[in-house]
């Protein structure tokens, strides 16, 4: 397998190869569960080593010393597996799954002796007790199976084919991941741990009445049993449920990118809108991975004190809906989303937000921005949009040198009431490079699949200035489509603005159901920036 693995990944191929810790090098199925001799032949041979989820809590710190022993190796190469499930995992999973990833991150100081599941509760003179973790940062990686146990836990009755059991779903699963108010199913994983724990104590004072019999020999002292009551109060956990946000600082990814364009959409939803216009509803509700962008620091739920903020379905500029945001004391500068956005020195980017006031009194919003370095914002504007939508841009320019940008968000005077549509970030210059178009879209009646692709629209000789030059760095990305939306025009109709939304994708391919027939496709891009293509730039085809 070793020699396999060592032909079967050449490096000038761009893929990883990860092997899961099962089989060992002796070829029998012995999970090692750290990095140990018969397993360390495969990471050497690999990008990565995928270890099975039932460690001990000692296992990370002993694996990430031994990688740091194996020259050319780095800790971030050694997944440890985290079962949302809980499955033979140490600290349980569900809504403890946060135990598991703070040991092996080694991000809390603090853990259980034991894992609830084999924890003493005889009841004792005090809290069970507990022990400090080592004092270090493994920096290993990790691989989280199962993430969608939310969902897929029967005992929470998720019914996600109405708006009603998709929001209860999305209360549990923000709950995991990043906190908030107590759910109904919250409150019933407490009631059935405590059962748990409950019988656990008795099967613990069982083991000690038998050892206590079994001692009573001829001559020997019989032992002294703790007074015992299986209705006492029950020893308190530490933190039984914490969010996994709690145990991972968050961050941007890597990125050198000079854009960052997001509409708050999570992939799901049961509307569509389209520049502030409700096109499309379903009341089972769609899905599409492919149409999910940055999400908000929805972790500061309970902070800064003052505002509230919250994903909502009935309006919405462009996707599934807004962000609404309520403030309630003070100018309060708003960090919604964090970034990695480089702003180079002599080229501005452009902020733009796009908002609908919520409030009878007028807002006044602002951009705000943070970064490793400073910078200048000014030309801020606001203009009107359709449906009672909002724009509000300013142009961001370094004043020193090359910076990056670590957060986006607004500011806005108290009290205020909101919906945000989207927040981009792009190079001020994009307006003046040619710009991307649709065109050649091919209908395939087989398949029932339309196809295109993607040009330049160089602007007219006449729009460009004598002597005009646009100061754009070398290998610079011109603008790109985010992505499609495609609408059908039924026959008879003349005017594009009468066609019917039928989807979006992000693939320069679309699949159309039997009942379209007897009309025409229109194909509209949406840039990276939000910008959305006019009526009179959609390309058309006949079906």
């Amino acid at each position: 397998m070793v020699s396999f693995l060592l032909r079967f990944v050449p490096a000038e191929i761009d893929a990883l190869a990860c092997r899961y810790d099962g089989v060992t090098t002796e070829g029998i199925v012995r999970w090692q569960n750290r990095l140990t001799p018969l397993n360390y032949p495969f990471l050497s041979a690999c990008d990565g080593l995928f270890l099975n989820y039932f460690w001990h809590p000692s296992f990370p710190a002993e694996t990430a010393s031994v990688v740091d022993h194996c020259q050319g190796r780095r800790r971030d190469e050694v997944y440890f597996g985290i079962d949302v499930w809980g499955r033979s995992q140490w600290g349980g999973g569900g809504f403890e799954t946060w135990r598991a990833l703070g040991c092996i991150t080694g991000t809390d100081p603090r853990y259980p002796s034991l894992p609830p599941s084999t924890l003493s509760l005889d009841p004792p003179a005090s809290a069970p007790s507990l022990r400090t973790a080592p004092p270090h940062t493994t920096s290993l990686s990790i691989a989280l199976f199962a993430p969608g146990w939310t969902v897929e836990f029967e005992d929470f009755g998720h019914e996600l084919t109405t708006a009603k059991g998709y929001r209860r779903w999305r209360d549990d699963e923000e709950f995991f991941w990043i906190g908030g108010g107590e759910t109904t199913n919250v409150s019933r994983e407490r009631t059935r741990m405590m059962e748990v724990r409950r019988q656990q104590r008795g099967v613990e004072r069982a083991r000690m009445l038998g050892r206590a019999i079994g001692s009573k020999w001829p001559g020997r002292c019989e032992p002294a049993l703790a007074p015992f009551s299986y209705d006492s109060p029950l020893p308190t956990l530490p933190g039984s449920f914490r969010p996994l946000i709690s145990c991972r600082q968050p961050r941007p990814p890597s990125s050198t990118s000079s854009t960052f364009y997001t509409i708050f959409s999570n992939g799901s939803g049961h509307a569509f809108f389209v520049q502030g216009k409700q096109d499309f509803t379903s009341a089972s509700g769609w899905t599409d991975i492919d149409f999910a962008f940055p999400l908000p620091t929805l972790f500061w739920k309970s902070s800064p004190i003052g505002a509230r903020i919250a994903l909502v379905e009935n309006d919405g500029w462009l996707g599934a809906g807004a962000l609404a945001v309520e403030t309630t004391s003070g100018e309060l500068p708003l960090p919604l989303c964090a970034i990695s956005v480089f702003l180079r020195s002599g080229l501005p980017l452009r902020a733009t937000v796009v908002w609908k006031p919520l409030s009878t009194n007028e807002v006044g919003l602002s951009v705000q921005l943070a970064g490793d370095g400073g910078f200048v914002i000014y030309d801020t504007s606001t203009s009107d949009l359709a449906h009672g939508w909002r724009s509000t841009s300013a142009l961001v320019t370094s004043s020193s040198s090359d910076l990056r940008l670590t957060s986006i968000g607004i500011s806005l005077p108290s009290p205020s009431s909101l919906l945000l549509g989207s927040i981009s970030l792009a190079p001020s210059y994009h307006s003046q490079l040619p710009q991307p178009v649709v065109r050649d879209l091919i209908w395939d009646s087989t398949s029932r699949m339309v196809r295109w692709d993607v040009a330049r629209a160089v602007p007219p000789l006449a729009s460009v200035q004598c002597g005009e030059t646009v100061a754009v760095p070398r290998g610079t990305r011109w603008p790109e489509f985010s992505f499609f939306t495609l609408w059908f025009l039924a026959q008879g109709k003349v005017e594009k603005s009468e066609a019917v939304f039928l989807g979006t994708t992000a693939a320069r391919q679309f699949g159309v159901g039997e009942g379209g027939r007897g009309g025409r496709l229109l194909c509209r891009g949406v840039r990276e920036d939000g910008e959305i293509v006019g009526w009179d730039r959609a390309v058309s085809v006949a079906i």
